[in-house]
């Protein structure tokens, strides 16, 4: 029997590591939660509200995604890459993660329809169903370890642009700073050379945030 539950970010707090955190989703809120059983399990179905998906997602947009938690309650063994790959068969756009406590699964920036929940469901029972007939041994069981391998950029790419953004970020501001203070000319009047520094130093702050962005989301794929 399928559950409505009040959507609050106090009930998000209730995963450890979950695929909402991983995925570079800003500013989400849930919208709709649903709890139900699938197979013996637990699932949990979220429709999460958040800011446009992806590396030109500053429009100020707003999306939907439906994300999909299964609760394995078994002893946690890592996943191969191959569990991972044979999930995302069902559609290459799919992020999955698997942690100690659950199987997460979401396509990014899409609300799934009601019609489409089975598949998924069966999907991550199945997975769940291996990985509790799998003891975890060793290293493998490990509390709170998480599986993840995005979709898209990695974290070399991520790592490259927040080089670059740094290096633009330091030239803006040092020829901000010399046109400002007159050991720079920048332009043949002092009106003009004001308002040039103005703008760089406006950039580099753009440039500095846009590292940082870039240094994080590089740090959620290492």
């Amino acid at each position: 029997m399928a559950e409505h539950v009040e959507p609050s970010m106090k009930y998000l707090q209730k995963f450890t590591s979950p695929l909402w955190d991983l995925i570079d989703l800003e500013n989400y809120k849930p919208v709709s939660i649903i709890e139900a059983q699938r197979a013996g399990f637990d699932v949990v179905i979220i429709d999460m509200q958040h800011r446009a998906y992806g590396l030109m997602a500053d429009n100020g947009q707003t999306a939907n995604t439906t994300f999909f938690v299964l609760r394995h309650q078994s002893a946690f063994r890592q996943p191969q890459i191959a569990d991972i790959g044979r999930v995302r068969q069902y559609d290459a756009r799919l992020q999955v993660s698997v942690d100690s406590e659950a199987i997460y699964m979401a396509v990014p920036a899409k609300q799934i329809r009601p019609g489409e929940w089975e598949a998924i469901l069966q999907i991550m029972a199945t997975l769940a169903a291996e990985l509790k007939e799998t003891p975890a041994t060793g290293q493998q069981h490990v509390k709170g370890r998480v599986s993840y391998r995005p979709v898209g950029a990695g974290y070399a790419v991520y790592l490259f642009w927040t080089i670059v953004s740094l290096i633009v970020a330091v030239t803006m501001l040092g020829f901000g700073l010399g046109g400002l203070f007159g050991l720079t000319k920048l332009a043949e009047t002092w009106r003009e050379s004001n308002k040039l520094s103005g703008e760089m130093l406006l950039a580099s702050v753009f440039f500095f945030f846009g590292a940082l962005h870039s240094y994080t989301k590089a740090k959620k794929r290492r």
